[in-house]
């Protein structure tokens, strides 16, 4: 994110300030939360419908591209009249509008191309350590499973459930 944002900078004709420094904070929030929505999916189609982490997470990148690019194509529309304002008061929060607003754009596409390649990369590489099971049961060593789980408001929640009372 910060690369996108460090772009927009010298893009637009801005230098950093704390401003800026706060709009990348901001934008970590946002693109923890595109992820989130991506690999959410992905471990739920491979828990439920037995899928391959590959077809997982193709499956997720089809079924979350719209929702993870218009939460890019609002915030992106929102911060647009404060990116592009030329005004005295604005020059204060422009700077963070600019890390925001272009970071967002570069971090939509690092989740929906670089994610997925790493998603996989990931799996194969538990696979050959032995811990091929999604739900993380003997990764933890334990019957908790913990997964992240993202609200309907785009909120993120922690789901603690009993492995056992799935049996």
């Amino acid at each position: 994110g910060a690369a996108g944002a460090l772009y927009g900078h010298l893009m637009m004709g801005y230098g950093l300030s704390v401003m800026s420094i706060m709009g990348i904070v901001a934008l970590a929030g946002v693109v923890v939360n595109d992820s989130l929505i991506l690999v959410d999916f992905a471990n739920r189609q491979r828990r439920e419908k037995k899928m391959s982490a590959h077809d997982a997470i193709i499956s997720a990148g089809i079924r979350r591209f719209r929702p993870i690019l218009l939460t890019t194509l609002t915030t992106f529309g929102g911060l647009a009249p404060m990116v592009f304002e030329t005004s005295r008061q604005a020059q204060f929060i422009a700077p963070m509008a600019v890390s925001l607003g272009f970071g967002i754009l570069f971090t939509t596409f690092v989740c929906l191309l670089v994610l997925p390649a790493l998603y996989i990369m990931l799996s194969n590489v538990l696979d050959k350590l032995g811990f091929s099971d999604v739900e993380g049961n003997d990764s933890v060593g334990g019957d908790a499973v913990v997964s992240a789980a993202v609200g309907s408001n785009g909120g993120s929640a922690i789901d603690v459930q009993d492995a056992t009372a799935k049996a």
